[in-house]
C-alpha cells in the first residue's frame, strides 16, 4: 500500500488508475490539491501503487536538442500561445488517424485531460492553461489505444508524462510524448474561486478563458475572456498585473507543494519533445519571423528526431546553453517564496473579493508598471529587448 509524500507527490495519478480494486481515489485536500486516498477497506496489498509511483524513480540521462521553432501555419501560429509546434505535432499524428491527449478546459473551465481523433477538436488543446488539470483516466485510455495499434501523442506536464510512462510500465514505438517546461502548477481550487469572482463581477458566466491570446497584444502574457450574460456573448481583456490569481502564478506563491522540489526541472526531460516559449527571439538572427510567437523546442530522443523533420515548422537550432538561459526551469525549479503559507491560508479563509482588495493594495506600484509596459507599442519594445541582451552579453563576456 502506498504510502503518500505530501512533500513530493505530483498527484499525477498513477497509482489511481493502475489499481486493479479502484479503491484509490484523487481527492483534494484542504489546500486546495488532490492527493491518493486509499480505501483500506477494499485494498489487496497488491503494492502496485507503490511499484507505479514515478517519485522514486530515476530519470534517464538526456543530451537534447534545441531549436527556435514556428509553425509555418499561420492560423495555428495566431491560435497558440507562442510557436505553435504542439499543433503541428498532433497534425502529424492526426493525419495518420492517431490518437492525440492533451489539457482542455471544459464548458465549466475545469483542466481536464481528454483524448480526441481530428483536427475538429484540435482546438481545444490550444493555450496555456496555468491550473493543474485533472488527468482522469487518460493513462488507461492510451494504453488501450496504443495497444490497438494507433499512433498516440500524449502531452502534459514532466510529472504527468512520466506518470504514464510509469503505467504503462514498457516501451511504445507508436507512443510520441511531449512535455512542457513547467514553472508549477497552481490548484483547480484556487482557480475555481477566482472564477467564481469574475462571473459575480460580470454577473454572467465565464467561457473561452485564455490566459494568453494573441488577440490582446501580441505574443506576450496578455489574454482574454469571454462572459455570458443574458444570451449575450461579451470579450474582456485579461491582464496579469490586474488579478491575483495570475499574478499569483507568475511569481510562483501558489504552486503545490512538489514543484518547489520538481526533480523534473532539469534538462533530462520525459517526452521526446518537450515545449515552452523562446522569449526575445527577436534577438536572434533567424531567417523565419519570430514576431508573432517563437516556441523553444527541445528534442530528446531518437524517435523525436525522427519526426522533427515531417512537422510544418520552421526551425534553427541552438545551443542548449542559450535555451537554459531563457527558461530557468530547464535547470532548478521554482524556488518557493516565503509568502507561499499566507497565499494557502487567504485560500482557505478569505473571500476572493478581499484576497483581490489586498493584491490591488500591495501590488500597486508593480500594477502601474505592468500597465505602462502594455503601453508601449511592441517594436518599441523588441528593440529595448535586443539592446538590453546585447550588454548583457557584453557583460558576461
Amino acid at each position: 500500500m502506498i504510502t503518500v509524500d505530501f512533500e513530493h507527490c505530483t498527484g499525477c495519478g498513477a497509482c489511481v488508475q493502475v489499481c486493479p480494486k479502484k479503491c484509490i481515489q484523487n481527492k483534494e485536500n484542504n489546500e486546495g490539491f488532490v492527493y491518493p486516498v486509499i480505501n483500506v477497506n477494499d485494498c489487496i496489498n497488491c503494492n502496485l501503487c507503490e511499484k507505479v509511483c514515478p517519485i522514486n524513480k530515476s530519470q534517464e540521462l538526456v543530451n537534447p536538442k534545441a531549436y527556435a521553432a514556428v509553425n509555418r501555419n499561420t492560423d495555428s501560429l495566431m491560435k497558440a500561445s507562442s510557436g505553435g509546434v504542439f499543433d503541428s505535432i498532433a497534425r502529424y499524428a492526426l493525419k495518420y488517424n492517431g490518437i492525440v491527449y492533451g489539457c482542455a478546459f471544459s464548458d465549466d473551465l475545469k483542466a481536464k485531460h481528454i483524448r480526441i481523433d481530428c483536427t475538429n477538436n484540435l482546438h481545444m488543446l490550444y493555450g496555456s492553461k496555468y491550473v493543474q488539470s485533472d488527468i482522469a483516466n487518460t493513462y488507461s485510455e492510451a494504453k488501450k489505444d496504443l495497444d490497438a495499434g494507433y499512433f498516440v501523442v500524449f502531452s502534459g506536464t514532466p510529472c504527468q508524462v512520466a506518470g504514464l510512462k510509469s503505467f504503462l510500465n514498457k516501451q511504445y514505438e507508436n507512443l510520441v510524448t511531449v512535455d512542457i517546461i513547467c514553472h508549477g502548477v497552481p490548484s483547480q481550487a484556487y482557480f475555481d474561486k477566482y472564477i467564481g469572482m469574475l462571473r459575480k463581477r460580470h454577473q454572467g458566466n465565464i467561457v473561452d478563458f485564455n490566459f494568453r491570446s494573441k488577440d490582446n497584444h501580441g505574443w506576450s502574457l496578455a489574454g482574454d475572456f469571454a462572459c455570458v450574460k443574458h444570451n449575450e456573448k461579451k470579450k474582456h481583456s485579461l491582464f496579469y498585473f490586474d488579478n491575483y490569481y495570475y499574478h499569483y502564478f507568475l511569481e510562483s506563491s501558489i504552486y503545490r507543494r512538489s514543484c518547489y522540489t520538481c526533480k523534473y526541472a532539469n534538462l533530462n526531460r520525459e517526452g521526446d519533445f518537450s515545449l515552452g516559449d523562446l522569449w526575445g527571439a527577436e534577438r536572434f538572427n533567424f531567417d523565419f519571423d519570430t514576431s508573432r510567437g517563437c516556441s523553444l523546442l527541445l528534442v530528446n530522443t531518437n524517435k523525436g528526431s525522427k519526426i522533427l523533420k515531417y512537422l510544418h515548422i520552421d526551425i534553427s537550432e541552438i545551443d542548449i546553453e542559450t535555451a537554459v538561459q531563457f527558461n530557468a526551469q530547464l535547470s532548478h525549479p521554482s524556488v518557493k517564496p516565503a509568502c507561499w503559507e499566507k497565499r494557502i491560508d487567504d485560500f482557505k479563509n478569505k473571500s476572493p473579493e478581499e484576497i483581490q482588495s489586498e493584491y490591488m493594495k500591495e501590488y500597486k506600484a508593480k500594477r502601474i508598471i505592468g500597465r505602462l509596459k502594455y503601453l508601449v507599442p511592441s517594436k518599441i519594445v523588441k528593440v529595448l529587448n535586443i539592446i538590453r541582451y546585447k550588454f548583457s552579453v557584453l557583460a558576461r563576456d
